[in-house]
């Protein structure tokens, strides 16, 4: 319907935030696409961010999806040309607004706890860079994952499996089995944004240590002594702050935490536009390793 020869619209840009200022919750849109339903309705889907509590995002591009009335118009020379109006009386992405007259399909949500019990991981599962060799395994309700040379700091394909982070506010526990041979082995958990931009909790030796890496510099922020094999690990954002948790038998809160401020937008050289992951890391620090940890579930949840 649109003809085999574009024309630049008299209305452009058909969709900006740039004039809405950092007040606006969503911004960076664009790269959108559009589909007409079966009544002959024309909906855009495009994508953008959702700002935090402080006017910056820690998550990545989202899909919204917008409105669309297509209009005729003549130009100078006479010739007919159409229009696209997207959000009419607004062209904005709207926060809220009635949904597309279609039927109600949902899929199955996203799933908040993974006890490791089927043959495959869930297909939110991802990992930094293809994989090219095996070095981890479903065996019997445990996730077990190799502990290798290679640290979330390069670009390489480490031993890091993570789903993506939706949502400013958050909460993430793991169970893990685990005994270091050395101050260079150690595995836990990761909140990951780029290889020069993360926070970690992690057991290193008997110790289980918080750590940020801020424009590529790694810091040990607190320590905590355990003496089982067996602990539980716990990061909580409440949109402003990352706080650890770690126990055995009880739950120790650190005291330190880490501003969500280390994964947020401004420090991503493109932009941001990956989001941020979090998930189970393990790594022996550019040394050799035949060592493994047993992570028992993971849980991430709004």
């Amino acid at each position: 319907m649109f003809g085999e020869k574009y024309v630049p619209s008299q209305v452009n840009p058909i969709l900006t935030h740039r004039h809405l200022g950092k007040d606006y919750p969503v911004y960076a849109v664009g790269h959108a696409d559009m589909v007409e339903t079966q009544n002959g309705d024309w909906w855009m889907v495009s994508l953008g961010k959702r700002r935090g509590i402080n006017g910056e995002c820690y998550i990545g591009r989202e899909t919204f999806l917008s409105p669309v009335e297509i209009e005729e118009f003549k130009e100078v020379d006479g010739k007919e040309s159409i229009c696209l109006i997207v959000n009419p009386g607004g062209g904005i992405v709207p926060i809220k607004h009635k949904r597309p007259d279609l039927l109600w399909s949902p899929v199955a949500g996203t799933i908040e706890l993974d006890d490791f019990i089927t043959d495959k991981l869930n297909l939110e599962w991802v990992f930094l860079r293809t994989p090219m060799t095996d070095w981890y395994s479903l065996d019997n309700g445990k996730l077990v994952i190799d502990l290798r040379p290679e640290v979330a700091s390069e670009f390489v394909n480490p031993s890091m499996i993570v789903r993506r982070v939706k949502e400013h506010k958050f909460g993430a526990f793991a169970k893990m089995k685990f005994s270091g041979n050395g101050d260079n082995e150690e595995a836990g958990i990761i909140l990951y944004r780029s290889s020069q931009y993360y926070a970690m909790i992690m057991r290193r030796g008997e110790f289980i240590v918080v750590s940020s890496v801020m424009n590529g510099v790694k810091k040990d922020l607190a320590t905590e002594q355990v003496s089982s094999d067996e602990v539980v690990l716990h990061i909580e954002s409440d949109g402003r702050d990352i706080t650890f948790f770690c126990g055995d038998k009880k739950q120790v809160k650190f005291d330190c935490s880490v501003p969500l401020e280390i994964i947020s937008d401004k420090y991503q050289r493109s932009g941001g536009y990956g989001g941020t992951m979090m998930g189970m890391y393990a790594t022996s620090n550019g040394k050799p390793s035949d060592n493994k940890v047993e992570f028992d579930c993971f849980s991430l949840k709004y």
